[in-house]
């Protein structure tokens, strides 16, 4: 097993990206390309965590970290433009977005304890 599996952030950024892809199945008449904006966002935090877990200075770890906070964010713009324009059950919109912001807090503890 890798390190970054062992991560419970990791764990829920897995999830997450579950969700965002049935969401996206679901929803075939969003766009493509705000599909894939979506999916490459999302799967980028999931990338990030993985990479920053590989790092081996706690400098690396957070910047790889950071990134992947800027990912979430980027993947939160997207919901909300995608809500915006296509209008879906607010539950869901919710629940995604609730997921993300659990990730980000998670984020920002992993990039305090990799300063250390």
């Amino acid at each position: 097993m890798f390190d970054f599996e062992n991560l419970e952030v990791y764990k829920k950024t897995l999830n997450f990206n579950k969700d965002v892809f049935s969401f996206i199945k679901e929803h075939s008449s969003i766009d493509a390309f705000l599909q894939n904006q979506l999916k490459r966002a999302s799967t980028s935090i999931l990338a990030n965590i993985a990479e920053g877990a590989g790092r081996y200075s706690y400098s690396d770890k957070s910047h790889f970290f950071i990134i992947a906070r800027g990912s979430a964010y980027e993947t939160a713009a997207f919901l909300n433009f995608i809500y915006d324009q296509y209008p879906f059950d607010t539950a869901k919109f919710t629940v995604l977005r609730n997921e993300l912001f659990n990730i980000v807090r998670m984020l920002f503890g992993l990039t305090k304890y990799s300063k250390k």
